[in-house]
């Protein structure tokens, strides 16, 4: 499998994305909109162009197996809220 490339500057992903990306895939494009919708419900780039990054505290907390928790609690109190 290799990866999709996108545009640096591309702020929209539009139909033709989701279809090229299925492509590639090998998935249906639904399975990749519900994707994108799931994890990107606000767009995938900020007003700025970046990329909207999603810190996962369970996966964080499970990589890391809870040894941070003290020396970071802001990270330990972010994976509270969605446990």
């Amino acid at each position: 499998m290799r990866l999709v490339q996108v545009s640096a500057n591309a702020l929209r992903v539009n139909e033709s994305d989701f279809a090229g990306a299925a492509r590639e895939l090998e998935i249906p494009p639904a399975a990749v909109m519900a994707v994108n919708e799931a994890e990107a419900p606000n767009g995938g780039f900020d007003p700025d162009g970046r990329p909207r990054i999603l810190f996962e505290g369970l996966v964080f907390r499970r990589k890391t197996g809870g040894r941070l928790d003290k020396i970071a609690p802001a990270l330990a109190a972010a994976f509270e809220k969605h446990s």
